[in-house]
């Protein structure tokens, strides 16, 4: 799930830093302002594709009973989870034939559900 959403959120950031500004291919200014949370979230999710690859270490036995390990789990902030929206329709061209990827891109636009309010997604002519 954190491969998949590493790769997509690599190529929009790839896409977005490979623009020519002589040729007319200039940042908006939400895409300049969502540099930086761009690229501290490709950071965590990195850093939960690093520790997907080890194996999961079961935890202490409680009264003598194992349980079970708890997965890995990615916490964003505002300011990524709003990067993510903004660059939802990117991110899922990013993967058109994989409905795996939407449903990975829907766990994150839950905990955003309640930005929809103060985020404002039309695209704005001067």
């Amino acid at each position: 799930m954190a491969a998949l959403l590493h790769s997509c959120l690599d190529a929009v950031q790839t896409e977005l830093l490979h623009r020519n500004p002589q040729a007319g291919q200039r940042w908006t200014t939400a895409e300049a302002l969502s540099l930086k949370p761009l690229k501290k979230l490709l950071k965590k999710v990195d850093t939960l594709v690093e520790r997907d690859k080890k194996p999961l270490k079961p935890k202490k036995p409680v009264r003598g009973r194992p349980r079970p390990p708890k997965p890995h789990r990615l916490r964003l902030d505002y300011d990524e989870l709003t990067t993510v929206r903004f660059y939802y329709a990117r991110l899922l061209a990013c993967d058109p034939d994989n409905g795996y990827l939407a449903s990975v891109l829907g766990r994150l636009h839950q905990p955003s559900l309640s930005l929809e309010s103060h985020i404002d997604l039309t695209t704005q002519c001067c």
